[in-house]
């Protein structure tokens, strides 16, 4: 893997455009720790009491993981994941099969944890769902639309809202900008729901800072801003909460699954946390590359 100072990526993106330097750069990896200041952060997270990304929000979520009819959204019905007959394998170095005939659905308003250990192949399945890489064998549909290479970009930035693990920020551009990315990808004008989505998630106050300033639970925050940005119908979390600590790690279970709910979304999250998968309305494991 080829790494680039955050300099270079901040001069090369100014060069090249949004559009080719995020295609070009779709899995950045960010490997930076959290600060010291990230519990007393949480605290004050902890204390918000509105928009649809507060505790009333998780709580909500709660509500309709025990009662899914509860679920406030007019397109419950709809049909965001169409998965059939997943399969993986690679031919080198030698012959091997990750995923075996995987089949998922899920609706809209609907959450749903994939649990399993390392190397059962969680994140490829999530890259295969998300259209970064594509299946051996089967066929996606996301929103009713079956998924190829020539819609894959589409997909991608109007259908999908992505959260990984490392944060995924570009270190030398401020909150604010890292939002805006995804409206930035495909011209359009979203400044002011960008400002919203910030007060949501209680960074207003870091908007113009770099990320590279942030805290790993901010770092996160700020990451699922992002992915609400462009409204999209699918949420894909990889191990969302698996660098922080215990406290933020509540936090983004209520950021996420309380947006999910509230807004109509599907989320899918993969992670080895059973505390996040209980919260879930589905739980699957993958196990020898079948989910069970």
């Amino acid at each position: 893997m080829i790494l680039y100072t955050n300099s270079l990526k901040k001069r090369e993106f100014d060069k090249k455009g949004p559009q080719n330097f995020c295609s070009e750069r779709a899995t950045i990896v960010n490997r930076q720790g959290a600060s010291e200041n990230e519990n007393s952060e949480a605290a004050e997270l902890r204390k918000r009491s509105s928009g649809p990304f507060s505790r009333e929000a998780g709580e909500q979520s709660e509500l309709a993981r025990r009662d899914p009819t509860q679920s406030k959204t007019d397109s419950a019905s709809c049909l965001c994941i169409n998965a059939k007959n997943i399969s993986k394998s690679f031919k080198s170095p030698t012959a091997t099969t990750i995923l075996k005939n995987i089949s998922l659905e899920v609706q809209a308003g609907e959450t749903v944890a994939i649990m399993g250990k390392s190397g059962e192949g969680k994140t490829t399945l999530l890259h295969i769902l998300g259209t970064l890489e594509p299946a051996t064998e089967g066929t996606l549909e996301i929103c009713g639309l079956t998924a190829t290479s020539s819609n894959w970009n589409y997909l991608r930035n109007q259908k999908i809202g992505f959260i990984f693990q490392a944060f995924n920020l570009l270190e030398d551009y401020t909150v604010l900008e890292n939002v805006l990315m995804p409206a930035k990808i495909a011209n359009q004008d979203a400044h002011e729901r960008a400002l919203e989505l910030l007060q949501e998630v209680g960074l207003s106050h870091r908007k113009d800072f770099p990320a590279k300033l942030l805290s790993g639970g901010e770092k996160q925050r700020a990451a699922i801003a992002r992915a609400f940005l462009n409204d999209p119908a699918l949420i894909l979390a990889d191990e969302p909460s698996g660098n922080l600590d215990h406290a933020n790690s509540t936090i983004i279970y209520n950021l996420l699954l309380g947006a999910a709910q509230k807004r109509g979304k599907a989320l899918i999250v993969v992670t080895h946390d059973s505390e996040l998968a209980a919260l879930c309305q589905k739980t699957y494991s993958l196990m020898d590359g079948e989910l069970r």
